[in-house]
């Protein structure tokens, strides 16, 4: 590991240790409770926030989960919410907890992978130019933003608009054509669903269908899921791509040793 990134590694610990620290503070929490309040946060009185207002949750097994199914349209659009959404379970189910604690292995074998992909663009003996290896891990960290807020709001997509933008960088230097129309391809159709849900209201309006309300739209999750896997995808073929430096070294001191070893002596 070379001194910048041990540096940016150091600073970005430290800097999120005094983030905790200040809003534990702020909270009258100690450094446990602060850290278990941020991994399940539970919702006061498990109020549901919905166009009628605000009403309560009628109580069960469950009562201190995050993951809640909450009616559409939803302020809480986690992939525990999503699940729970998705396999109808009723509030305060106590099957709740399983999706909580699935979002958690989903959410930590991302940020692992991704960890792992930028480290071997950024630092690994790949011939990947530098710009793009760093507009890459720039898409892959950003894209992570809705996974990793654990109480994920509809505001919170809008930390994918510098992901869609590397995205186009990408797509704009990419070589192979194939790769280029499939990355762009790909994106366009996260983005419907993720960022840019108004044509399903404008179809809805029209043809009197009910995509606006379907959980493609509604969960845009789902979109971010298949959006962080495209962009590994990406970034697994352009390192299988380029042949390591090390790999390319060999053949040429092996034939400096035998063009010498086959020079004549007077040479």
């Amino acid at each position: 590991m070379t001194e910048p990134t041990k540096r940016s590694v150091l600073i970005g610990i430290l800097v999120s240790a005094g983030i905790v620290a200040i809003v534990g503070i702020g909270q009258h929490l100690g450094p446990l409770a602060m850290l278990r309040e941020s991994l399940s946060p539970a919702s006061v009185s498990l109020a549901q926030i919905a166009p009628g207002g605000v009403r309560e949750v009628a109580g069960g097994e469950a009562t201190n989960i995050l993951a809640q199914p909450f009616a559409y349209p939803a302020q809480f659009l986690g992939l525990s919410n999503a699940l729970a959404r998705l396999f109808a379970r009723p509030a305060n189910d106590w099957t709740l907890p399983f999706f909580q604690g699935f979002y958690y292995v989903v959410t930590a074998g991302v940020v692992t992978f991704a960890t792992y992909l930028a480290y071997a663009v950024l630092h690994g003996r790949h011939r990947i130019p530098r710009p793009q290896a760093e507009i890459l891990s720039f898409a892959v960290f950003f894209a992570m933003t809705p996974l990793a807020s654990i109480t994920t709001h509809p505001h919170t997509f809008i930390f994918l608009l510098p992901t869609w933008t590397a995205i186009v960088a990408l797509v704009q230097v990419e070589p192979l054509v194939w790769r280029k129309y499939g990355l762009g391809a790909l994106a366009a159709v996260c983005y419907l669903f993720a960022g840019f849900p108004a044509p399903a209201t404008v179809a809805d309006r029209i043809l009197h269908t009910h995509l606006g309300m379907s959980p493609a739209f509604q969960d845009p999750i789902w979109a971010n899921l298949v959006l962080l896997l495209v962009l590994f995808a990406y970034g697994t073929l352009r390192l299988h791509d380029q042949a390591p430096i090390h790999d390319e070294a060999k053949p040429r001191a092996q034939s400096a040793e035998t063009e010498i070893a086959t020079a004549p002596a007077g040479d």
